[in-house]
């Protein structure tokens, strides 16, 4: 594992809290099979992950890249309520999505 500066770790802190506050505006990308969307705002990427029918990558206004994921059961399915889970990935994989 990593060592994280303490100047790294509130830097992320605050890209997260930023892209959480429910006035996001800023531009999301999400890339579904052959197609890219913009999306402005993380509650309008949750509105298109969660209607998408194969597995998705979506990237950040900073560039970090996701595989989001919908739990269907257990205790965190209900405490999300449909909402997807944002799974940070290295890198945007180049090809079909899996």
């Amino acid at each position: 594992m990593r060592a994280v500066s303490s100047r790294s770790l509130l830097a992320a802190i605050f890209e997260e809290l930023e892209l959480e506050d429910p006035n996001d505006d800023h531009d999301w990308t999400i890339d579904y099979e052959q197609h890219t969307w913009r999306c402005t705002g993380l509650a309008s990427v949750g509105a298109e992950v969660s209607q998408a029918e194969r597995p998705v990558v979506v990237v950040d206004p900073f560039g970090h890249s996701y595989r989001p994921r919908i739990p269907r059961n257990r205790p965190l399915a209900r405490h999300l309520k449909g909402r997807p889970l944002y799974i940070e990935i290295k890198r945007r994989l180049p090809g079909p999505l899996t």
